[in-house]
Formats: C-alpha cells, structure tokens, sequence
C-alpha cells in the first residue's frame, strides 16, 4: 500500500467505527493501564503547547505494548486516536502489521488546528479540496520534523498524513527503518516544527524494552 492512500482509508475509517474486538492474544490490562501506555509512558510523551491548556501527544504506534494497549481498549477519546485501530476498523488490520515492518509510526494527536484552516471559508471537510488541503499540510509539516540520535544524521519522515480530529488534527508521521534505532543510541528527540508550533519530546530508549525487545 502506498502511504499517501492512508488518508482516504482512515478517513473512511473514522466514520465507519464499529465496536472494537481484540487484535491479538495479550494479557488483559486495566483501564488505567491502557490510558497511561497511549497517553503518558516510556512510548507516549505529553508535550505542552504555549497558549493551550491541552498538551499534544507524541505516540510511537508501532511499538507493540501501545498496539496492544489499543487493541485491547474502547473507543474513548484518547485511544480514537490510535493508528492500529483505524485500520482495523477499516479491515486493514493485517496491512498496518506489515506497514510496521518497514517504518516507524509516530502520531501527534491534539495537534491545533494552523490558521490556514481555522480562518476564512473552507472546503467541506472530507471533501477532495479538504484532503488535499490536509496533504499539502502534511508536507510541510514534515519538511520540520525529525528524530535526532546522538553523533547521527537525523531520521527525516517518508510520508506525514494529517486527519481531522473535531476542533484539532492527528498528525501520523513515518520514517524508514532501512537505518534502524537501537539501544546504542541510548535517547533519540522527536521534533517538529511547523511555523510558530515547536514540538518536541525526548525518549530513552533503555526504558522502552518490552518483552526482552527494544520495540518502536
């Protein structure tokens, strides 16, 4: 699958939701166990916003204790968000396992909305002026982001792909694991810039193991 026609798919996805079924056969865990994995832990960084009361959420989807989390949870608010799950409402479950083969996916929820399209007359949303609209952003967006490792030329993003998300954006953002991360790089810094937004988290890498394996 191409990258760029994840956005149709996801769109799709988001009013096609149904109930949620589990993706996989992991141990159960709690309703505050699954808001903690996807919203604050070694995978999941709150990072403020100056002038917002609601931080944005720096996520690494493709890591398998978030895929799980997601997996296992509902349709609350904080878990819609989840790449996984909208592909697999969309049916597409098996695709994002081999997607994840080849890239990392991190997310940016809570993302606000830039100016370009919160002021003056705008196309409906979902319309094809309104997608293209959302991928002209995501280029941009992805001409400011990167994962910076210590010594190392920085992982530059393959593709961005922007969605709508009521009053805000979920920004899903993938980068190629032709050049992998490791625990020798010991902590990498997500960042992204788009115009006056400067968003940026740290992760330590040493604490995102999971089951004896470093999982991104």
């Amino acid at each position: 699958m191409r990258l760029g026609n994840l956005l149709a798919i996801l769109l799709t996805a988001c009013f096609g939701a149904s109930a949620q079924q589990p993706l996989n056969d992991a141990a159960a865990l709690s309703a505050q166990a699954i808001k903690s994995m996807v919203t604050d832990s070694a995978w999941a960084k709150p990072a403020p916003v100056p002038g917002r009361k609601t931080p944005v959420i720096v996520r690494w989807e493709s890591a398998l204790p978030v895929y799980e989390a997601c997996a296992q949870g509902g349709v609350e608010r904080y878990l819609f968000s989840c790449a996984s799950k909208l592909l697999y409402l969309s049916g597409l479950a098996e695709k994002f396992q081999r997607m994840i083969e080849h890239f990392y996916v991190l997310s940016i929820s809570n993302y606000p909305k830039p100016l370009e399209l919160s002021v003056g007359p705008q196309p409906p949303e979902h319309s094809s002026a309104a997608n293209a609209q959302l991928a002209s952003l995501g280029k941009r967006i992805g001409q400011g982001t990167s994962i910076s490792r210590t010594a190392k030329v920085p992982l530059r993003p393959v593709d961005v792909v922007v969605l709508p998300a009521g009053s805000e954006l979920l920004v899903l953002i993938f980068f190629s694991r032709s050049e992998p991360l490791t625990l020798q790089d010991d902590e990498v810094s997500f960042e992204s810039i788009y115009g006056n937004l400067q968003i940026k988290s740290t992760f330590q890498l040493k604490e995102m193991i999971y089951k004896s394996k470093l999982e991104l």
